[in-house]
């Protein structure tokens, strides 16, 4: 989905620390990029969907961790707002947890626990799948 001029303008303001650490602000119509150095954060309206989340992308290896997901299997964050809402939320849980987030083997031990949440909620996504595509 598109990001609306307005969505754009409060995630922006909202992600402003970033630009004074010395990130370098790119947009286009689904995102706004930060990057320095060998770090990418994006905040994305995810593309033909409701949803949004915030990466963050080591470029020198090429990995990239949702940070919607981080502070869910961390912090119990759930996101259950709005696009904008929920995309100015992680830009917040970044600028709290910026040093932890910042740290590639923080993000890669964040992913055992996601895999982890996922095995232990197996059944639940299973319900959730069926019947996003009952309604389909």
């Amino acid at each position: 989905m598109v990001m609306s001029k307005d969505a754009k303008n409060k995630i922006e303001k909202e992600a402003l620390f970033l630009e004074k650490l010395g990130y370098v602000k790119t947009d286009d119509e689904y995102s706004v990029h930060y990057t320095l150095n060998n770090i990418s954060i994006q905040v994305d309206f995810l593309r033909n969907s409701e949803e949004s989340d915030v990466f963050i992308r080591y470029l020198d290896t090429n990995q990239v961790f949702s940070v919607g997901w981080i502070a869910l299997v961390r912090n119990n964050l759930k996101g259950e707002k709005g696009r904008t809402e929920n995309a100015i939320e992680l830009v917040r849980y970044v600028k709290r947890y910026y040093s932890l987030i910042t740290n590639l083997r923080y993000c890669m031990d964040s992913n055992m626990l996601i895999d982890e949440y996922v095995r232990q909620h197996h059944f639940q996504f299973e319900k959730s799948v069926a019947e996003f595509l009952e309604k389909a």
